[in-house]
């Protein structure tokens, strides 16, 4: 089993002592440029915070990117960092990379406490946070939940927080939020802790004027004018650095995407005003039709026979499914070929008894089965929604995804 990901205290000194010979992982000029902006950007000492968006492609290296940057320019000068995430596996992606990171660390910093937070076993509690933390890591759930509590204590005095009490003492040091997945920000809960709506309730900005603010995404742009109109209030100085996925491409950093269609032979009717809006408005399939699809088992039964049958071209697989009980199925009949395969999906609220709650999936079982695809124990992995977003698989050759869609982040 594992050791949990949960807290590190690295000794700097210690650690350049016995990486003499180390050389560091050289950045591709994509990121050498978005070390350049974001040094314009983010300029300390001066009146004004910065406040923006790191915008690289899926694959381009997002994480190391920020990492590398805040190593060399946040970390010595001894300013706290809070590094936010939407889902578990993005906090380890980030714990990971700071721990490897932390030999390029110049002096004089000598240690770097690093603690990972979230509902989640393997990780450390809220309660847990210290202040002598340098980097805090957690879900935005779990710090929406932890910023402002009604709770009192047994004298009846309003309870803080460690988490606030963290918070509270970056006045003294100085904090640089990160929030992965940018995106996701203008979503009401976490537009409120970042930047809040209401004196009662201030957000982190309205806690801490000079705090730093970078987002990181993929996918920058909404449609929903409100939507980007929230996320330009957060992040102010809106895109900082951009690279474009062509370039990347033919610079070999990424690999150019082969998307190929096909026909499952699945026919539904739709009415006239539905067919417009697919057709048309480019609309999304609604979930009526999306359960349809996903319960057809001659349909379910035509995507294992096209894996299996090219499994040696496909390789290493992903497969996006839209309904845990898709996965289940799936994911037995792949068995039954003697495939290495398992599924993640999110956790089901379920009677007692139910199919439902015999198959439900906890965080650590999609953690630990994310790290098994991984490390090479498994040749498919079957989601729900789950990998969408910020999952580092370098390995995968193929992805599945079994139903048409106009989602700019499932394509990305």
């Amino acid at each position: 089993m594992s050791e949990p990901i949960n807290y590190k205290s690295i000794n700097l000194d210690q650690l350049r002592e016995q990486s003499a010979n180390h050389h560091s992982k050289i950045p591709f000029q994509h990121q050498i440029e978005a070390f350049e902006a974001l040094s314009k950007t983010f300029k300390f000492g001066s009146e004004k915070p910065g406040s923006g968006i790191l915008v690289l492609p899926t694959g381009a290296g997002k994480t190391f990117t920020a990492v590398r940057w805040l190593s060399d320019h946040v970390i010595p000068r001894n300013i706290k960092i809070l590094w936010l995430a939407p889902s578990f596996y993005l906090l380890d992606q980030a714990f990971d990379t700071f721990k490897k990171g932390a030999r390029d660390i110049p002096e004089p910093k000598k240690t770097l406490n690093i603690r990972c937070v979230s509902s989640n076993p393997s990780h450390a509690k809220a309660s847990s946070i210290q202040m002598t933390d340098d980097i805090v890591i957690m879900t935005i759930q779990t710090a929406i939940n932890n910023l402002h509590t009604d709770a009192v204590d047994r004298m009846g005095n309003k309870f803080e927080t460690a988490f606030r009490k963290f918070i509270d003492s970056c006045r003294e040091t100085g904090l640089f939020v990160v929030v992965d997945e940018a995106h996701h920000s203008p979503a009401y809960g976490c537009r409120n802790l970042l930047i809040g709506e209401k004196d009662s309730a201030l957000g982190l900005r309205g806690l801490l004027p000079g705090l730093h603010l970078l987002g990181l995404t993929a996918t920058p742009t909404y449609d929903d004018k409100a939507r980007r109109g929230w996320l330009w209030k957060i992040f102010q100085n809106e895109i900082i650095y951009e690279a474009q996925k062509e370039s990347l491409i033919l610079q070999g950093v990424l690999a150019r995407p082969k998307y190929t269609e096909v026909a499952t032979g699945k026919e539904l009717e739709v009415d006239d005003k539905l067919y417009d809006r697919l057709v048309k408005q480019h609309q999304d399939l609604p979930e009526s039709i999306i359960e349809k699809l996903a319960s057809d088992k001659h349909r379910n039964n035509f995507i294992v026979h096209t894996y299996v049958s090219n499994k040696d071209t496909y390789g290493k697989t992903i497969i996006f499914a839209d309904r845990w009980f898709q996965c289940v199925y799936i994911k037995e009949k792949l068995v039954e070929k003697g495939i290495k395969v398992d599924a993640i999906y999110s956790q089901i609220d379920a009677d007692p008894g139910s199919a439902e709650a015999r198959n439900k999936r906890t965080q650590t079982d999609n953690q630990r089965i994310l790290n098994e695809f991984k490390n090479g124990k498994l040749d498919v992995l079957i989601n729900v929604r789950m990998l969408t977003e910020g999952a580092d698989v370098p390995s995968v050759q193929t992805v599945f995804i079994t139903r048409q869609t106009t989602s700019s982040i499932a394509l990305s």
